[in-house]
């Protein structure tokens, strides 16, 4: 059975929540609309654009590669503080895995943790770095902090899809993530999982 996101072949079998092509649509105009309000935002407080900053990146292209590669560290480096501390997840449970979707090196959660610790974990790099930036780049007029947080909130692009495609699921529900794919998959919230490997 494929419902909205939710799919179960049988209902004795294990549910998986995937986010699907409407949820990225969703992601996709999120961040579409967060880029247009942050970037009109800076020109209506500073009277230029930000895209003029561009230029001023230290390093250049090589120091933009340097800055987007340590970004995706750091990005995957709240995922397991959030998971570790938000869903009281051992260190043990917590891997690093190659994937193919993000081009590079993801956490991973092997362990089951309560949805709603696991959506606010997706949501903490969007937030802290994110978020930092941009805010920092608006009060500052610095368009290149400005710039550099909006790539930041870019890379949050599959997390805010899986975000979306998780908000219909009951809050006492514990997930595990799927390895693979972008998902999960929803377990009982009573079984003895909490804190094991």
């Amino acid at each position: 059975m494929k419902q909205d996101g939710i799919h179960s072949s049988a209902a004795a079998e294990p549910v998986e929540v995937v986010a699907s092509a409407r949820h990225a649509l969703v992601s996709a105009a999120i961040l579409l609309g967060l880029f247009v309000l942050s970037l009109k935002l800076f020109t209506v407080l500073h009277g230029r654009d930000a895209l003029e900053d561009i230029t001023r990146q230290p390093g250049g292209w090589l120091g933009a590669l340097v800055v987007a590669l340590i970004s995706a560290a750091v990005h995957e480096f709240i995922h397991a503080c959030g998971w570790l501390l938000l869903g009281r997840a051992p260190w043990r449970a917590m891997s690093i895995r190659a994937s193919r979707r993000k081009l590079g090196a993801v956490a991973y959660l092997r362990t089951p943790v309560g949805v709603r610790p696991f959506r606010a974990a997706l949501l903490l790099p969007a937030v802290v770095l994110a978020g930092s930036c941009v805010a920092t780049g608006l009060a500052t007029n610095r368009g290149l902090l400005l710039l550099w947080g909006l790539f930041f909130l870019f890379e949050s692009f599959s997390d805010i899809a899986l975000f979306v495609a998780l908000v219909r699921v009951r809050d006492e529900q514990a997930v595990i993530e799927l390895a693979g794919s972008l998902g999960c998959r929803l377990v009982d919230s009573h079984a003895p999982h909490e804190g094991r490997v």
